[in-house]
């Protein structure tokens, strides 16, 4: 419907890209000897034609679904009810707030504060949440350390080694959940206006998922880089601006849980009435195998996600994006043709999807804007867990782009983000992995800019090595770590560990026989076990999992390293009790910190000496392959 509803020039973009990916099909299938690529003789199927519909859709998966449909809320909801299972009410809510806020005001931003935003970081449990039934677990993916199907997690042998994968690894195993890209810009250097730097961080792929084109002609004139089949360039310029992006992992879609009808599951309660599931038939074809039939159902609020009769209940997604995926894509290839920023901005407004976008001008102005389009919730309405689907708690409708964070030219002299809030006002995702806090990997992105400032074109660029191989969880841990050690008599071993870290230059870069030193080491085992020490008692092992990652590339990294759940938690929760503050809950549990932090550290010596021996010199943590 969208296809049909699009201008006869914005169609014919779209007719025009699938008749030249089809026009290569026929030659690679008229001589597949020769040009057939290998993926699909090992796979065992043949290219087909393309038409509109498809390079339509090529947008949606990698776009829409992938950077704009971000959800962990039923995963939130399990965890409390896990929580509720080991504690009262009330605690159990005080440690979900403790996990997961919607707030830290330290948390770095790429609009810089003006000071007068005032959002709660956390809100009372919301009393609706004992009307949701039924199991709220979802059934994903799993791989294996190579990246290949190992089996879904609705096995339980599957979920168990999914969970153990996520303690050690963390999230980066699953691009469910992971947004790496970076991007800053400087204004006023010695040897140019401005310069910028984009990093899509996709991942590693082979093939390539990420390409270069140039188009020069009738309204076009840019270069610049795409993900495969996108007929809209993510990062380029056209001679006049310049345009790059980062995923804004904000939250722009929400979970219901629907009431079926015990006397007929295809309606689900909405207001006083039991309403039907608009609902379609989808022939799945499999290879070697008969084709799969499956319904698909849509409600009021959006695509139903699982439909359970068995337990009288359906589960919902509602999307801001919903309806405008074309229009997105529209503003993304039209944006090639604008020639200053005013006109940028103004078609980024046609965005709905959840993308950070980034415009430069040949003058030196920067400008960022916050893309897509974010719902007007009910009152009461947790954006971190399902609500009810009866229609009290339906969106309002849509904020206005005007709402949207947004600057151009900041007095600061830079723009900068790495996946952090955008602006001071605007609250966490309920997306586990991206609690926005003080420890924060922007941090020292934003830190190496300042220390540029008025520099050169290549000490902009210089920036990208500097925070590459930084460790992103040092600057917020070690502080605590020295402190709890003053005054403190230590024990040879752990003095000369001790000192290790205080000399240690804070970087991942392996050495040629691919391990890392005698710091690195140390700083791995101690903060995993401190996790432990700190967290493990209060959610469980069960749960344990979501806080156990380190996020070092001793695992298999993903696409870049992020701060894990984990050392976020602990460390808000240290600056509470440090700064005078009651925390939403003490994982410490009203024992004095720094004596669980110095255990910790000495348990860490004491595995190391056991695993590696008494000269510390020798102790190293071997860096993974990467697997492509």
């Amino acid at each position: 419907q969208q296809i049909q509803a699009l201008q006869p020039g914005e169609r014919e973009i779209l007719e025009a890209y699938a008749e030249g990916f089809s026009a290569r099909v026929t030659e690679v299938l008229g001589d597949q000897q020769a040009l057939l690529p290998l993926e699909f003789t090992e796979y065992g199927f043949l290219p087909q034609a393309w038409e509109a519909y498809d390079v339509a859709m090529a947008f949606v998966g990698s776009i829409a679904h992938r950077y704009s449909d971000f959800n962990s809320e039923r995963d939130n909801l399990k965890l409390l009810r896990s929580l509720e299972q080991r504690h009262d009410k009330e605690t159990a809510w005080a440690i979900f707030n403790a996990s997961k806020w919607l707030l830290d005001e330290q948390s770095p931003v790429t609009v810089p504060s003006q000071g007068d935003e005032t959002v709660p970081a956390s809100l009372p449990r919301p009393a609706y949440l004992d009307e949701l039934t039924g199991e709220p677990a979802i059934s994903r993916v799993a791989l294996d350390d190579s990246g290949r199907f190992s089996g879904l997690t609705s096995d339980p042998q599957i979920a168990a080694l999914q969970r153990a994968r996520l303690a050690e690894q963390g999230f980066s195993i699953s691009h469910e959940f992971t947004g790496a890209s970076n991007y800053w810009a400087m204004r006023n250097l010695k040897d140019a206006p401005a310069a910028l730097i984009n990093g899509p961080q996709f991942g590693f792929s082979t093939p390539g998922y990420v390409y270069g084109i140039g188009l020069h002609g009738g309204d076009f004139d840019v270069v610049g880089n795409t993900l495969l089949a996108l007929p809209s360039l993510l990062f380029a310029h056209n001679n006049h601006i310049a345009w790059g992006s980062t995923a804004g992992i904000s939250d722009q879609c929400d979970e219901y849980a629907l009431a079926l009808n015990p006397a007929n599951a295809q309606q689900y309660r909405h207001g006083d009435a039991w309403r039907d599931f608009e609902s379609w038939q989808e022939v799945i074809e499999v290879k070697g195998g008969k084709p799969v039939t499956v319904t698909a159902r849509r409600s009021v609020q959006g695509m139903v996600q699982a439909w359970k009769p068995g337990e009288g209940i359906a589960w919902t997604r509602a999307w801001g994006w919903d309806g405008g995926e074309l229009a997105s894509l529209m503003a993304w290839v039209m944006l090639a043709t604008d020639k200053d920023m005013d006109a940028a901005h103004e078609r980024i407004g046609s965005m709905r999807t959840n993308i950070n976008m980034y415009t430069m001008d040949r003058q030196g102005n920067i400008g960022y804007v916050h893309s897509g389009r974010y719902p007007q919730r009910a009152d009461g309405h947790d954006p971190r867990l399902p609500a009810p689907g009866d229609g009290r708690f339906d969106w309002r409708g849509l904020r206005p782009y005007g709402d949207n964070p947004n600057v151009r030219n900041p007095a600061q002299g830079y723009i900068a983000n790495w996946n952090n809030r955008p602006r001071a006002d605007w609250i966490s995702t309920d997306l586990w992995s991206y609690t926005w806090s003080r420890a924060d990997r922007a941090r020292i992105l934003f830190d190496a800019l300042e220390a540029r400032k008025g520099g050169s074109v290549a000490d902009v660029e210089s920036v990208n090595r500097e925070i590459s191989f930084a460790d992103v969880n040092a600057p917020f841990m070690l502080p605590y770590l020295f402190a709890a050690w003053e005054g403190q008599e230590q024990e040879v071993a752990v003095a000369d560990a001790l000192a290790r870290l205080q000399s240690w230059d804070r970087n991942w870069l392996p050495d040629e026989q691919g391990g890392y030193g005698a710091a690195n080491a140390i700083m791995e085992a101690w903060l995993r076990l401190l996790l432990e020490a700190s967290i493990k008692d209060d959610v469980g092992e069960e749960m344990f999992h979501l806080y156990a990652a380190t996020n070092y590339p001793h695992q298999p990294p993903g696409p870049s390293i992020p701060n894990p759940p984990g050392v976020k938690a602990l460390t808000r929760n240290l600056d509470g009790l440090a700064a005078g503050n009651s925390p939403d809950y003490d994982f410490f549990n009203g024992a004095d910190p720094r004596g669980v932090i110095r255990q910790a550290f000495v348990t860490a010596v004491r595995e190391l000496e056991r695993a590696q021996g008494g000269d510390q010199q020798a102790w190293l943590i071997q860096a993974q392959p990467m697997a492509w």
